[in-house]
């Protein structure tokens, strides 16, 4: 998506990380319903099985998501957005993850 609408993908991160008075509170709304793992625990289809064992599933995703947006944050504030750059980024964190979180087969 990033690569196709690189334009909504801006406007989406402006968006998300908005502070006028007049609709942020709205926003981090929509933002706090969609984005916690409650609101996305059955489509993620998370098997336990699969992660290290004692993982707190909750505090693994809260990490992800966090991680997430503090990336996404400087890069906002670069006022640029690499795609290429931010794909690799993205592949070196999620890789890092399943190192860290995943059993060992």
């Amino acid at each position: 998506m990033m690569r196709k609408y690189p334009d909504l993908t801006a406007f989406t991160i402006k968006c998300y990380y908005e502070t006028d008075p007049e609709v942020a509170d709205g926003i981090q709304e929509i933002i706090g319903r969609t984005a916690s793992f409650e609101a996305n625990e059955k489509m993620l289809k998370i098997d336990p099985e699969k992660f290290v064992e004692g993982i707190d599933i909750h505090m693994m995703y809260t990490d992800m998501y966090l991680a997430s947006e503090g990336y996404l944050w400087e890069k906002s504030q670069q006022g640029h957005f690499n795609v290429d750059e931010v794909e690799r980024d993205f592949e070196k964190m999620i890789d890092f993850w399943k190192k860290i979180y995943l059993r060992k087969e």
